[in-house]
């Protein structure tokens, strides 16, 4: 077992935090528990795995959640993973934009503006060249299906 998927059970308890703290309904035991920022242990597992962190994304976008679920996760940890690691990562976060639909409506929540352009280049690339956008993957999380 990975250390990533050791940490999904944490990481899901926090995005279920965030998801009340964006809806105002913060219940009095995620504020003294602090559960709506981000655990130190995943954290510390982005900031020196970041292909962990990558998975752990990875297989919270995989479960059953709801769109302001993705979008947290959007604007959240994929954000600053992004952010923090692009180069080491790119390749991953192409192939999971090219065949990863939640993961390509969270992408499109994020705002990249520390990745380097030729990398946000290469991710516009596979977007375009699936017909796509960040803001209709945004627009599409919230759509029925």
């Amino acid at each position: 077992m990975t250390e990533a998927t050791d940490r999904l059970p944490e990481y899901l308890t926090h995005l279920q935090a965030r998801i009340r703290e964006r809806q105002h309904r913060l219940t009095a035991a995620d504020r003294e528990s602090g559960l709506a920022t981000l655990p130190p242990s995943i954290d510390a597992l982005c900031a020196g795995h970041p292909r962990e962190c990558l998975d752990l994304i990875i297989r919270a976008l995989a479960g059953s959640l709801t769109p302001e679920g993705i979008a947290v996760i959007g604007d959240g940890l994929l954000q600053d993973l992004l952010n923090g690691s692009a180069g080491t990562i790119a390749d991953e976060v192409s192939s999971e934009l090219r065949r990863n639909t939640k993961f390509r409506q969270a992408f499109g929540f994020g705002n990249h503006s520390s990745v380097d352009p030729a990398v946000i280049e290469e991710w516009v690339s596979v977007l375009e060249s699936l017909g796509t956008t960040k803001e209709r993957e945004r627009k599409s999380t919230w759509r029925r299906h």
